[in-house]
């Protein structure tokens, strides 16, 4: 399923730091914000609390020298996702913390925290349900990472008050999605998902200035939206089925469907043909032939490997018609491997997935195989 913007407030933001700055250890003096949004939560932390702020440059000057530089550095983050980010500097055995974490993060349970009297708020009343925090912190060196305030489900993607586009958009409209920061200025707060394509342009080298780049991050997801619009559908929504009196060894094919997809590995497109066949069970169900179609789009229309769609597509016409046997054939052109890479721009990978009779059956794969192939 596409994920939903969960728009996080500065109070949401203010509450967890407040929590995070209780917990540095008092021999920290550095403290490095993996870009960009932890450069933001590194920039509050230290112009609040008096630490000093690791420019990026400094930081991998320590990572190269040696590992004793790096005790008096904590590492900070607005969110731990799939925990990649932060990966490298946890190996180093730096101590990191973050604001929040989603419910996939791979840092539950590995958490330990540290209770340090805080020299920089004496001033400032703890909430009740800070107290409750630290009642339930445990008094011991910090290793892993330190998530300061909730948990969010993994099917958001969240907003921050600091993610806002730098240029306006043309004619200063309003982004879709996004909102005026204030009524005299031009500025705008631009959705996550958007802020990340503006990176990947950033990171290429381009300008974004150019008239033709202004609204690229907006086409972008809406192509994306499309063409992984398969998380969003569900096969058993689509496999209407028939009761019809047909007999039970008789194989209906649906070939030649044209596909696009994309890779999962190198996120380019691969596409093709595909064919897909079934013999009815006992119970002689049967489905419309555009649901063949639509059930290959469904796997296609996601981040994919070739395999698994074949593997996908006969498990559900196994499991939704109680197939005899079910086939899916798969011809495909992977750019991949043709815009890069290797470079073989005529190649063409085959792969299939044959399940019950057709499996087992020699006979029934050979008829299969050969209305494939008829009128070629």
């Amino acid at each position: 399923m596409t994920a939903e913007l969960q728009r996080i407030s500065w109070t949401t933001v203010e509450n967890a730091i407040k929590k995070l700055a209780r917990v540095i250890p008092e021999d920290i003096r550095w403290i490095y914000g993996i870009p960009t949004g932890g450069a933001w939560l590194a920039h509050i932390l230290c112009s609040r609390y008096g630490y000093k702020q690791l420019e990026e440059w400094r930081m991998k000057r320590k990572l190269r020298v040696n590992s004793a530089s790096l005790n008096d550095v904590f590492v900070v983050d607005d969110l731990i996702d799939s925990g990649r980010t932060l990966e490298p500097y946890r190996k180093r055995g730096m101590r990191c913390a973050v604001l929040f974490s989603k419910s996939h993060s791979p840092v539950q349970g590995e958490i330990s925290f540290v209770k340090i009297d805080d020299p920089y708020c004496e001033d400032d009343p703890i909430e009740q349900d800070d107290k409750k925090f630290f009642d339930d912190v445990e008094v011991e060196p910090m290793e892993g990472v330190f998530v300061a305030d909730r948990e969010y489900d993994s099917n958001l993607w969240l907003v921050f008050p600091w993610e806002r586009s730098i240029e306006p958009e043309k004619k200063g409209k309003c982004p879709p999605g996004g909102k005026s920061l204030r009524h005299d200025t031009k500025e705008f707060f631009v959705p996550g998902p958007e802020d990340a394509i503006v990176r990947i342009l950033e990171w290429v080298g381009e300008d974004l200035k150019r008239p033709g780049l202004i609204e690229t991050p907006q086409r972008v997801l809406r192509s994306f939206r499309e063409l992984f619009s398969g998380y969003n559908e569900n096969p058993a929504t689509i496999l209407k089925q028939f009761d019809e009196d047909v007999p039970r060894d008789e194989i209906i094919l649906m070939k030649d469907i044209e596909f696009f997809s994309t890779c999962e590995h190198h996120m380019l497109p691969f596409y093709g043909v595909a064919h897909v066949a079934y013999i009815p069970g006992d119970e002689k169900k049967i489905v419309g032939a555009s649901k063949l179609a639509r059930l290959l789009d469904i796997y296609a229309r996601r981040l994919q490997v070739q395999e698994r769609i074949c593997m996908q597509v006969c498990q559900d016409l196994t499991d939704h018609l109680n197939a005899l046997g079910a086939a899916c054939i798969i011809e495909a052109r992977h750019m991949c491997m043709c815009a890069r890479g290797v470079g073989k721009q005529n190649s063409k990978m085959v792969t299939s997935t044959m399940l019950g009779v057709f499996r087992d059956k020699a006979a029934a794969r050979n008829e299969l195989l050969l209305l494939i192939n008829s009128n070629r």
